[in-house]
């Protein structure tokens, strides 16, 4: 079931691309994928490309996928080694009605949220 439902979240989000991310499944595994969020133009992180990682087991879409990011990203819900703070990501808020579109779009939101850019933008420049 696992393999099916990835297959058809990536046609969707072949179809329907989710701004600022690229996604990219491992050729020999369907399980691990690799996803890059390009830095929205009017953030701190603007033309900047942050590389991640997707990592599903067989119990997707009942099990939230592990997401990390591999590029350091200085933001206050993404620790040092690269995990994101998202109430979804949890297994006891993840829904299987989330798609990988949904979760792109929910990191992202995270990520470029509008109070947190002036917060962000001073961080970066000290």
């Amino acid at each position: 079931m696992a393999t099916k439902r990835l297959q058809r979240d990536f046609e969707e989000i072949t179809k329907n691309p989710v701004d600022f991310w690229e996604v990219y499944p491992n050729e020999n595994n369907i399980y691990d994928w690799h996803v890059i969020l390009t830095g929205h133009p009017e953030s701190p992180y603007a033309g900047k490309k942050f590389s991640a990682e997707l990592i599903f087991t067989d119990k997707y879409p009942f099990e939230a996928p592990h997401f990390k990011f591999k590029t350091y990203i200085k933001h206050r819900n993404v620790s040092p080694s690269g995990t994101v703070c998202l109430d979804i990501l949890k297994r006891s808020d993840w829904s299987p009605a989330y798609t990988i579109s949904t979760l792109l779009l929910s990191i992202g939101s995270l990520i470029f949220e509008k109070p947190l850019i002036l917060t962000i933008q001073r961080s970066i420049e000290q």
